[in-house]
């Protein structure tokens, strides 16, 4: 049965017959061990700013420094590693060989192993070799020598593994998002942070799971940065103090804007803010918000750790696809500019999405068929699901739009969920039929179709039902 967005599928009713697995005890693990380790990834050389395509030079130094952070959970029954990189896209070929790094050199299964980008725009580009004419270049040094600074992480994080309880908490964060593709859309504000505390029950490590667009630091300076993002990790890690790490879990922030303040009061002077100190500044706002719920929230070293991967084969956008959109495009502008139920605004904006999906379609009409992941027409991928305790994280290899953890969020309650986007591989924006439909930046610039999206979907609910009815 496939899902559609707006009722429950049979894989809800089959989680509510399971509903005691989570709302339950699970048998008892072993005493949960973890260790944390973060490890610097600066490029040692001038590099393209990998999310910005239009910029035309290398970088001109480094505003902040970028790292490569692990975290390794152990339960004596599993073992499990989440690794974030201060990167713009996960791409699927380094992540894959990142994975069967780790698990020669470690032993942790591949299935439990996940790899995301926070998305920084200021981060490199050259480690992605498939996706064709985008990247400026690709450097294969570069990439092995991101390779193995994963694997340093995983290792250092697992040479410091200790007795540890773990705990997380769900709330809301105002005001540090808003829907860039309709000013007037839903917007997902839901953060979870977890922690790891030590056996005297000091917090020692963590992530915070949160979604909002790197876009802060100004392109033009040409400087390498990990954006908000990466400086708020930085001023968590300094708080807990010594050797550590604290992650940012990028979520589906595909259609979400940054949410940075422009201004700061000191002194009760008000002080407008340039794109730096608007980077900062969240970045303080965050670890301020975060920081002192790691203290309050409960943590048990008694946790369930478990997950799993599900493979699909997906048709992508073809020259001809787009050639029939490019002859619709009168036809779906004069529908709009007909249609008696919108307001002269509501049609000019329509009109602008129309107009932004026809010049990305056209970006992309160029881009796909050079890219060595499409063939014959298709591209390979895959959606991941892991357990830690009561949270479960559903990892999609993109740029999801905030619908997909609104929707995910609402179908799978009770369940706690976190949502992950740019995890394990890249597709492009992951969007929903309406958002396809309507147009925007957003629906052009992919690699795949609403169907794609709805199978991903299923396989992540019909996972997330299984990995807590073990």
């Amino acid at each position: 049965m496939k899902i559609t967005f707006g009722f429950r599928c049979a894989v809800i009713a089959l989680l509510l017959v399971l509903g005691g697995a989570v709302l339950v005890g699970t048998p008892a693990q072993a005493q949960l061990k973890a260790g944390a380790a973060s490890v610097d990834m600066t490029p040692e050389k001038p590099c393209f700013l990998g999310g910005y395509f239009f910029l035309t030079d290398r970088s001109k130094g480094v505003h902040d420094p970028l790292f490569v952070r692990a975290l390794v959970l152990d339960n004596g029954q599993a073992r499990v590693a989440f690794i974030t990189m201060d990167i713009v896209i996960m791409n699927g070929v380094m992540a894959g060989e990142i994975k069967d790094l780790v698990n020669r050199e470690t032993g942790i299964p591949v299935d439990h192993i996940n790899i995301s980008a926070i998305h920084t725009h200021t981060g490199p580009e050259g480690y992605f070799e498939e996706f064709g004419k985008y990247p400026k270049e690709y450097d294969p040094d570069m990439k092995m020598t991101m390779e193995r600074q994963a694997l340093q992480a995983v290792q250092t994080a697992i040479g410091r593994m200790q007795p540890a309880s773990f705990g997380y908490v769900q709330f809301t964060l105002e005001h540090q998002n808003g829907n860039r593709h309709d000013p007037d859309g839903p917007v997902d504000r839901t953060a979870i942070v977890g922690v790891l505390k030590d056996a005297a029950g000091k917090p020692f490590a963590g992530f915070l799971n949160f979604a909002a667009h790197p876009t802060v630091a100004p392109a033009g300076d040409y400087l390498v940065s990990a954006e908000w993002p990466g400086m708020f990790a930085a001023l968590m890690e300094k708080k807990l103090g010594g050797d550590t790490a604290f992650l940012y879990l990028q979520g589906a922030s595909g259609n979400l804007g940054t949410g940075a303040p422009g201004e700061k009061v000191v002194d009760g002077q008000t002080i407008q803010l340039d794109d730096w100190q608007k980077a900062e500044y969240k970045a303080e706002l965050l670890a301020d918000a975060v920081f002192p719920k790691l203290s309050e929230i409960d943590a048990s070293p008694d946790i369930v750790l478990s997950g799993a991967r599900r493979d699909y084969e997906f048709r992508v956008r073809s020259r001809t696809y787009f050639r029939k959109f490019e002859q619709s495009l009168p036809e779906l502008i004069k529908a709009i500019q007909d249609d008696p139920a919108l307001s002269d605004t509501l049609k000019e904006r329509r009109i602008s999405w129309i107009n932004d999906r026809y010049g990305t379609e056209k970006f992309m009409s160029m881009i796909i068929p050079t890219m060595k992941r499409v063939k014959e027409g298709k591209t390979k991928t895959s959606v991941q699901a892991m357990r830690i305790g009561g949270l479960v994280f559903l990892a999609f290899p993109g740029e999801a739009i905030t619908e997909l953890s609104i929707q995910l969020r609402k179908d799978l309650a009770p369940m706690t969920v976190a949502v992950l986007g740019y995890s394990n591989d890249h597709l492009g924006y992951i969007t929903n039929r309406e958002i396809f439909k309507e147009g925007g930046y957003e629906a052009g610039m992919g690699l795949c179709f609403p169907d794609a999206t709805e199978e991903m979907v299923s396989g992540l609910m019909e996972m997330a039902a299984s990995l807590f009815s073990e």
